[in-house]
């Protein structure tokens, strides 16, 4: 179809030398359809971008140890930052990043300092903000998730259950459920409400190192290093489909978080794939980076993905027309597939 065509013609636009050392993650921001880019590296450097022409805007050093997560708060937007550019102050959370020294950071718009969140017992995987906001969720390798408020920056839930170190987490869209993944090699999904967990994800061989939330709400998709990408559906409480997506270890799997109707994964083969939610076909390959590619995100309404990897560079990747990249504004609407 129209959608499946468009997202078929991603190509890289852009390659920017992101830190001295490699980088471990990227997001997009959400409000503004990801008009900003938060990338961070193992040299504990995190830099925001403004995604159109890929110019860095704010650099901080977030952590003396290397970064290993880091996360857009949900209502950060560029305009918030330009704002706190032109002279405004701002104590309001933009982002938070994690460290392999077991400790994660909030910050402002502008790399102001705002909290310290410090509990875990060893070092930090992903971090992820909740949908409404309020808080926020890292994953260690002390075998626990936790949750904390990002007013106070106070520990709220130390939840235990993983057998070996987790990695990532992802939140439900409605903010009710959580599912993690750890190096045991399966994942779990967690009632904010009870902190119960209510189902488990058995099925990949190998250790768990992604998982995303489709924005259907009962879709799961996770990365592991038997190469391949697993979709879960909670409504059969078990696997939908297995996806032999690369000849390595898949280090990130997301959905496009507007519609679902695709999802990227990233790899150490020095790929990022894009998949239809539909019938899980791949739709392309985007070849480009010099070494394993460490993370990839999807802005909303797909009209862009970016990885980062360990060739210390972040690449935007975008449709393209006739050899151009097509601009947002050019497109009759937003890169869509239809469940």
């Amino acid at each position: 179809d129209a959608a499946a065509a468009a997202t078929a013609s991603f190509a890289n636009e852009t390659s920017q030398l992101g830190d001295g050392r490699p980088l471990s993650t990227v997001r997009f921001s959400t409000p503004d359809d990801g008009a900003m880019i938060l990338s961070a590296s193992w040299g504990g450097v995190a830099r925001l971008w403004r995604r159109d022409g890929c110019e860095k805007i704010v650099t901080i050093r977030a952590h003396e140890n290397r970064c290993t997560g880091a996360d857009f708060h949900p209502t950060a937007t560029l305009a918030q930052v330009e704002e706190t550019a032109s002279g405004a102050a701002s104590e309001t959370v933009s982002f938070g990043t994690a460290c392999a020294d077991g400790v994660a950071h909030l910050w402002s718009p502008g790399g102001k300092h705002l909290r310290t969140l410090k509990g875990h017992a060893d070092r930090l995987g992903r971090m992820a903000f909740h949908p409404c906001g309020d808080y926020v969720a890292t994953a260690s390798f002390d075998k626990t998730w936790r949750l904390w408020s990002v007013e106070t920056g106070e520990e709220l839930l130390c939840q235990e259950g993983h057998s070996r170190p987790v990695y990532d987490l992802s939140f439900h869209p409605d903010g009710g459920l959580c599912a993690t993944v750890g190096l045991e090699a399966h994942g779990r999904v967690w009632d904010l409400r009870s902190g119960k967990c209510v189902t488990t994800l058995v099925g990949h061989v190998k250790q768990c190192l992604s998982v995303d939330f489709s924005p259907n709400g009962f879709h799961i998709v996770t990365g592991s290093d038997d190469h391949t990408a697993r979709i879960w559906d909670l409504r059969r409480r078990g696997c939908l489909y297995t996806v032999p997506a690369h000849s390595s270890l898949i280090s990130s799997v997301r959905y496009e978080p507007k519609d679902g109707g695709f999802f990227a994964t990233a790899s150490y083969d020095g790929t990022a794939q894009l998949y239809s939610s539909r019938d899980f076909s791949r739709i392309n390959t985007l070849r480009g980076h010099e070494a394993r590619v460490m993370c990839a995100d999807v802005a909303p309404g797909g009209n862009e993905l970016a990885t980062v990897s360990y060739d210390r560079t972040l690449k935007l990747w975008r449709q393209q027309r006739r050899g151009k990249a097509v601009k947002e504004e050019e497109q009759e609407g937003p890169v869509k597939m239809e469940l």
